[in-house]
């Protein structure tokens, strides 16, 4: 596990929360996927996110990464990470170094509904959310309460 990275996300997720409870953030926090452009706009490694109206976790930190060869793109009208040549959860798994299980513990919305909130099937986890599993994660280098 790459723990400089993840505490990275986790601090920018609960920015991320800050600013929504402000009113301040740029872009809705959605989980359904890495980002979602406006019909009329093109993503092409923008260094903002106006182009977006969602972004999830990744999406909310592509350019955090940038430096580092992480990024997001766009392929075949889909906004997705990429990373040494992979694409997807392939690019997240091996930036972050770990297990795809892991990844989607933090980042798949529907690990959330189903392990956190069984009883709303609709729940969208807030950042402030995805960070505690990630600092927890960091802390025991398991997943679930621990």
């Amino acid at each position: 596990m790459n723990k400089e990275r993840l505490l990275k996300v986790a601090q920018r997720m609960e920015d991320v929360h800050i600013e929504l409870e402000e009113g301040k953030a740029p872009i809705e926090f959605d989980l359904y996927g890495w980002g979602r452009l406006k019909k009329t706009e093109k993503f092409e490694n923008r260094e903002d996110l106006s182009c977006l109206t969602a972004a999830c976790a990744i999406g909310y930190c592509g350019n955090l990464f940038k430096d580092e060869g992480f990024l997001l793109t766009m392929i075949r009208g889909l906004v997705l990470p990429v990373f040494e040549g992979k694409k997807n959860w392939d690019a997240v798994t091996s930036f972050f170094d770990v297990p795809t299980a892991v990844a989607y513990y933090f980042f798949q919305t529907d690990s959330y509904q189903f392990q956190d909130n069984e009883e709303n099937e609709n729940y969208q986890p807030m950042p402030a959310e995805v960070a505690d599993r990630i600092r927890r994660y960091v802390r025991s280098g398991k997943i679930g309460k621990s």
